[in-house]
Parts: structure tokens; C-alpha cells; sequence
């Protein structure tokens, strides 16, 4: 990895660290039961992330895949695999519930900088 990437993330991990919260968020995990007869075990899990609630330019609302309202997540760190699948994301100035639409990793390289998660309430 050169120094190059180092100073991005560096660089993003401060900006999102200074002008972010913690943020929690919540994802179902599921354990399948031995038993197929019955149904999976379902635990909630929750983790906590430094994250930026921004909103979404109005150019990108196309109505199908984007709506008003909805809001992009600047998130530092990996995210939990279980909660790329099905998430929730809590605010961490109303407490409000947000749905998670979709994660896509900021990787302009072979490295991962950050992540954009679209939320939905």
C-alpha cells in the first residue's frame, strides 16, 4: 500500500472522526437451528462507528433507487459482513431509526477509504 492511500485514510478517519458522532448501529444475525423444522435463531447485534449523516444532492433523487429523504452515511472502519445485509443505523442527534438501503466502499485503489451507506426512514 503506497503512502498515498495511508494519507487518505488518515486524512478521511480525522474529518469524519472531528465532524461525525459514535453512531450505533443494528443488524440481525441469524443462526440457523439444528432442528430443520424449526425456524433460525435471530439475535440483534449492535456496533458502534464514527459516521456522518449528510444528505443526498437532489440531482441524484431519481425516485426508484434514490428518494427524497433519504440520507448518506460517511462511515470510517469496516463494517460488520452481517450488517451490509439487512441494518439499521440510529442518529445520534434525534435517535431516530434509519434503514439501511445500500453500502458501497469508497476504494478508488486496493484499499478501502471509507464507506457511503444510504439510509431511508
Amino acid at each position: 500500500m503506497s503512502a498515498f492511500y495511508n494519507r487518505m485514510i488518515k486524512t478521511a478517519s480525522r474529518l469524519i472522526q472531528k465532524y461525525g458522532a459514535p453512531t450505533q448501529f443494528r443488524s440481525l444475525v441469524s443462526v440457523p437451528n439444528p432442528n430443520p423444522a424449526k425456524p433460525p435463531t435471530v439475535t440483534p447485534v449492535e456496533n458502534t462507528y464514527d459516521a456522518v449523516f449528510t444528505k443526498i444532492d437532489l440531482k441524484e433523487v431519481d425516485g426508484i433507487r434514490v428518494l427524497a429523504g433519504d440520507q448518506r452515511v460517511l462511515v470510517r472502519g469496516n463494517i460488520d459482513p452481517d450488517f451490509k445485509i439487512n441494518g439499521s443505523i440510529i442518529d445520534p442527534v434525534d435517535s431516530s431509526v434509519w434503514k439501511v438501503i445500500g453500502i458501497e466502499p469508497v476504494a478508488p485503489g486496493p484499499v478501502c477509504i471509507i464507506f457511503k451507506v444510504q439510509v431511508r426512514k
